[in-house]
């Protein structure tokens, strides 16, 4: 069975300059995918400060390269470009980090289905000709917190709904109170580990091209 994988692209604690190139490296992900025999696509955004940017995102991949695919993102991406949102600004290096977040062992039993709604429709948009036609995506809703997630990468109506259920679990966990403030010192820890680390890519400018080494 082909798995999927989530990958969270994260500003951390940075600034509204992080924000932006959280949704230029999805962008960027989603471009270079056009390439290769997998499909992808945007499951969930955490909005920033100003429009059109994102203090994280998760992208899910599905594949038979994904797992490879993935791995030629994880870690630090570095962005040099002065601020566009402050001109005067004189620091020019923005970071954000790319994590693997692995959905083969999770299981439906941690979000009760009797708790989710479910729609389905017929899938369109990204993924090109790896999207199925058919009404297999998925629309799913948790009635107790009011969550939902849309999800159509995958060939089956069956999958969808369980990387639905495992995209539920995730945003319920992220919005529990005692883990937001653990999650706050964590991602601030994380940003400035982000800064300090070698990056894994680094892209240049508002074209967002990538530097070669």
């Amino acid at each position: 069975m082909t798995k999927t994988y989530l990958l969270q692209i994260s500003s951390g604690r940075g600034p509204i300059e992080c924000q932006l190139a959280v949704r230029k490296v999805v962008e960027e992900i989603l471009r270079c995918m056009k390439n290769t025999e997998n499909c992808g696509e945007i499951v969930s955004t955490q909005d920033g400060k100003n429009r059109g940017t994102y203090l994280s995102a998760l992208v899910a991949i599905t594949g038979p390269n994904a797992l490879e695919f993935c791995r030629e993102w994880l870690g630090s991406i570095k962005w040099i470009n002065k601020s566009p949102f402050r001109p005067a600004h004189k620091r020019a290096n923005w970071f954000v980090g790319v994590e693997l977040i692995s959905l083969a062992d999770q299981t439906e039993s941690d979000v009760r289905q009797a708790d989710v709604v479910f729609e389905t429709f017929g899938a369109s948009g990204p993924g090109g000709q790896h999207t199925n036609k058919t009404d297999s995506a998925v629309r799913a809703k948790h009635i107790p917190s009011g969550h939902v997630v849309v999800v159509k990468s995958q060939r089956s109506q069956h999958a969808n709904k369980r990387l639905a259920l495992a995209l539920l679990k995730n945003e319920i966990e992220k919005n529990n109170q005692a883990s937001a403030k653990t999650d706050a010192r964590a991602q601030w820890a994380k940003h400035e580990e982000l800064e300090r680390g070698n990056p894994i890519k680094t892209f240049v400018g508002l074209e967002f091209k990538e530097k070669t080494r």
